[in-house]
C-alpha cells in the first residue's frame, strides 16, 4: 500500500514539536542566522525546562521568521507555552527597544503540517552543554512563568495549536472593595409627608391644565366662526393688493365721543434765509498815462526811421550754415503788361513771357556784407580704441602713423540769389 503524502498525519513522530514566533535572541532573519544564534536559541529553551532537557533541532527557512524546534517525546510542554516577555525572563539586554519583545510558544500542528523536512524546513542542531559561568548568559534562572496567549492573528498561527484547557486565561480579580467612609456624610432621605405634597400639588397643576384648555377651545371656535377673509387661493402680489383694498375700506378717522376740544396751538417756524453772494466785477485797469503814449510813439518813430536809412538783417538759411545778409530797400518795379487784344486765339512759336532768360539784361547788385558765423568750438574727433587684439586694432597705429587724414564732406548748400527785374527797352 503507498504511503499517504498529505494530511491528516496520523503516525508517531517519536518526538515532541513546539513553534516559536518571534523567537530570542531576535534580530536576525534568513540566511544571517548563524551558528551562534542556534547556540543561544538553544540554551534558552534549555533554561526554559529547567536545565532538564536539551534541544534535538532547529527548523528554519528564509522566508519565515518562526522556527519549529523538536524535543523529547517524554517532555511535557504545557507548562512551557504561552507568552514569553524578554523584560521577564532577561537578567540584562543591550538593545533599550527590545524591552518590551514577547516571544510566544505554541504546540506545533503534526496533525495537520506532519514532518518539517518534507515541507522545506531545514535542521540545524544547536550545541548540548550549558554555557560557562564566566560567560554570564542573560536568561534568569529559575526561568519565570509564561502568560496566556493566542495564536490568532500571530505569524505562527497556521502552525500552531490552541492552548489546552488546563492553560486558560486567568481571570481578572475583581475590584478592591472601597474604603470605608469616616467623613459624617449622610444621604439625604425623603421625609414622611412629601408624597402627600407632591400629589396635591399635582393636582392644583392638572386643574390648571384643564381650564388652560377650555380656554383655548372657545378661541378656537371663535377663529373658526368667523368668515374667512380669503376665500381663494391667491399669489404674493394678489393677496398684497387685496389686504390694501381691505385697510382703505376702513374708516380712517374715529370719531371721538365726551372728549374735551383741545385748542390746537399756531407754531410759528422761521426759516433762516441764506446769505446770497454778490459777486463784485473785477475793477478795469487804469489807462496809460500821456507821458507813456508820448514815448511808445518816438520810440515806433525811431524805429521806422532806422528802418529807412540802415538795411536790415536777414537770416538766410544755407544748407547746416546761418548767413546774415543785409535787406535790400530797392523796390522792384512790376512789369507793365502789355495790351492785350482779343481775338481768335493765336499760338506762337516762343511767346514773350516764356523767353529765355538770355535776353533779360540783370543789373550787379552792390556786394553785400556778410557777417561772419559765430565761433564754435569743433567737437573732436573720437579715436579708434587701441585693443592688444590685433584683429581689432587699427593698423596705422600700429605702425606709428599720424592721425588719418579728415576728408571734407562737400555741403550741399542751397544758395539764394536776388535777382532784379528790369524792363525791356
Amino acid at each position: 500500500m503507498a504511503k499517504k503524502k498529505g494530511p491528516p498525519y496520523n503516525d508517531d513522530p517519536g518526538c515532541t514539536y513546539i513553534v516559536i514566533c518571534d523567537p530570542w535572541p531576535g534580530n536576525k532573519f534568513g540566511k544571517d542566522r548563524d551558528r551562534f544564534y542556534y547556540d543561544c536559541l538553544g540554551t534558552w529553551v534549555y533554561f526554559m525546562l529547567n536545565k532538564k532537557y536539551h534541544v534535538e533541532y532547529i527548523y528554519t527557512v528564509n522566508t519565515r521568521a518562526d522556527v519549529i524546534v523538536q524535543l523529547p517525546e517524554s517532555i511535557d510542554v504545557t507548562p512551557i507555552l504561552g507568552a514569553h516577555k524578554w523584560r521577564s525572563f532577561l537578567s540584562h539586554w543591550g538593545n533599550r527597544r527590545d524591552l518590551d519583545r514577547v516571544s510566544y510558544v505554541f504546540e506545533y500542528k503534526y496533525r495537520d503540517q506532519g514532518q518539517p523536512e518534507s515541507h522545506n524546513w531545514l535542521a540545524h542542531e544547536p550545541t548540548r552543554k550549558e554555557p560557562p559561568a564566566e560567560l554570564r548568559f542573560p536568561v534568569r534562572h529559575p526561568y519565570p512563568r509564561p502568560s496566556w496567549a493566542s495564536p490568532a492573528g500571530r505569524s505562527c498561527k497556521d502552525l500552531a495549536r490552541q492552548l489546552p484547557s488546563t492553560r486558560q486565561r486567568t481571570p481578572t480579580p475583581p475590584p478592591p472593595p472601597p474604603p470605608p467612609d469616616s467623613s459624617g456624610f449622610e444621604p439625604y432621605e425623603q421625609p414622611s409627608h412629601y408624597p402627600t405634597a407632591r400629589d396635591a400639588t399635582e393636582d392644583d397643576a392638572s386643574k390648571d391644565d384643564i381650564a388652560k384648555d377650555v380656554y383655548v377651545e372657545k378661541v378656537k371656535t371663535e377663529i373658526e366662526s368667523q368668515p374667512p377673509l380669503f376665500k381663494t387661493k391667491l399669489d404674493p402680489y394678489e393677496e398684497e393688493e387685496a389686504a390694501l383694498d381691505f385697510v382703505k375700506q376702513e374708516p380712517a378717522d374715529i370719531p371721538l365721543t365726551n372728549a374735551p376740544l383741545v385748542k390746537q396751538e399756531t407754531v410759528d417756524v422761521h426759516v433762516k434765509a441764506e446769505a446770497v453772494e454778490t459777486k463784485v466785477p473785477d475793477p478795469e485797469p487804469p489807462a496809460p498815462s500821456g507821458r507813456m503814449l508820448a514815448m511808445f510813439a518816438a520810440l515806433t518813430q525811431v524805429n521806422v526811421l532806422q528802418g529807412a536809412h540802415h538795411p536790415r538783417l536777414i537770416l538766410v538759411l544755407s544748407g547746416d550754415k546761418t548767413v546774415h545778409t543785409e535787406a535790400s530797400t530797392s523796390v522792384v518795379q512790376p512789369e507793365m503788361p502789355e495790351p492785350v487784344t482779343v481775338s481768335e486765339p493765336q499760338y506762337p512759336a516762343n511767346p514773350p513771357d516764356l523767353q529765355s532768360n538770355a535776353a533779360i539784361r540783370v543789373k550787379p547788385e552792390p556786394e553785400e556784407a556778410v557777417l561772419p558765423p559765430a565761433s564754435q568750438p569743433t567737437p573732436p574727433r573720437p579715436q579708434a580704441m587701441r585693443t592688444s587684439d590685433p584683429r581689432t586694432r587699427d593698423p596705422r597705429f600700429a605702425h606709428k602713423q599720424g592721425q588719418p587724414k579728415r576728408v571734407k564732406e562737400e555741403e550741399d548748400e542751397a544758395v539764394l540769389k536776388r535777382v532784379k527785374m528790369e524792363p525791356r527797352d
